[in-house]
């Protein structure tokens, strides 16, 4: 029973250092939470305070729709600054979805907000 307990203990200890990384953190975002925005072609700009896997971008339009510019199922971007177009976007109230990982250990950091188009 010491053997499995030390060894469990050894495998825990071995693995900590890796969750211990947090996701980074959020620098800025534009369009920001409660934003108004002309409608139209608007860029979508998110800013880490250190590098990171941005695994996750959805917008939800005033529809129901939604415009995914990273899809969590497929490659992760990677980097400090991201930029993506939003086209055509029309009034009403959008919500963003994202999700932003360590870039080498599972930590992970979401969040989803409100922006207004006029």
């Amino acid at each position: 029973m010491r053997f499995v307990t030390a060894a469990a203990a050894a495998i825990v200890l071995t693995l900590s250092p890796a969750f211990a990384e947090d996701a980074p953190a959020l620098k800025s975002v534009s369009p920001a939470e409660g934003e108004t925005v002309a409608a139209g072609d608007v860029p979508f700009v998110l800013v880490l305070q250190a590098e990171g896997r941005l695994s996750e971008l959805v917008v939800t339009k005033p529809d129901g729709s939604t415009l995914t510019l990273v899809d969590w199922g497929g490659d992760a971007a990677v980097g400090s600054e991201f930029t993506y177009p939003m086209p055509g976007l029309t009034p009403g109230d959008y919500a963003v979805t994202y999700t932003v990982n360590h870039i080498s250990a599972p930590a992970a950091r979401s969040s989803q907000y409100i922006f207004k188009v006029n």
